[in-house]
């Protein structure tokens, strides 16, 4: 179960566009659901990349970029979902860290390069657009900052 809280600017700008854009793991990297996001994505009435462009690759990691980047420009909230990406809020400054090192891949692990487009999704949100964004993690929202200690909660 997700709770959504969702506010009015009241009239000062605002967000012209009418969807809002999830954003999150596809599938969990412990359980391997392939539906991790597009779940997430319903109960927070929010489109994924997929439903947005019709397809999850667009050929090259710039074009991706190009493409992300505009869709969350033109998203009126960002639903980011940080279950599989972290345990607990105090890694959160350690995913930001990772996001930061750029949307390419960035290890091989068993001969198959891991990605890093969430991690710097989640990153470039942070510092570009934290002021449309929701986080929530095990399905509640969260309070994130890139000083949250890890406590181990």
């Amino acid at each position: 179960m997700y709770f959504l809280l969702r506010f009015d600017g009241g009239g000062g700008g605002g967000y012209s566009s009418g969807f809002d854009m999830a954003i999150g793991l596809a599938r969990h990297q412990l359980t391997g659901s392939p539906t991790l996001l597009e779940k997430f994505a319903r109960h927070v009435d929010a489109k994924t990349y997929g439903d947005i462009y019709g397809n999850w690759w667009p050929g090259t990691i710039e074009k991706l970029e190009r493409n992300i980047l505009s869709a969350m420009t033109d998203a009126r909230y960002l639903q980011v979902n940080l279950d599989g990406l972290i345990d607990n809020i105090g890694e959160f400054p350690n995913l930001l860290e990772k996001g930061m090192r750029g949307i390419e891949p960035v290890e091989v692990v068993r001969g198959v390069e891991r990605g890093n487009i969430t991690n710097w999704e989640v990153w470039k949100i942070y510092i570009s657009f934290k002021e449309k964004a929701f986080f929530y993690l095990n399905g509640r929202l969260a309070s994130v900052s890139e000083e949250s200690k890890n406590d181990g909660k």
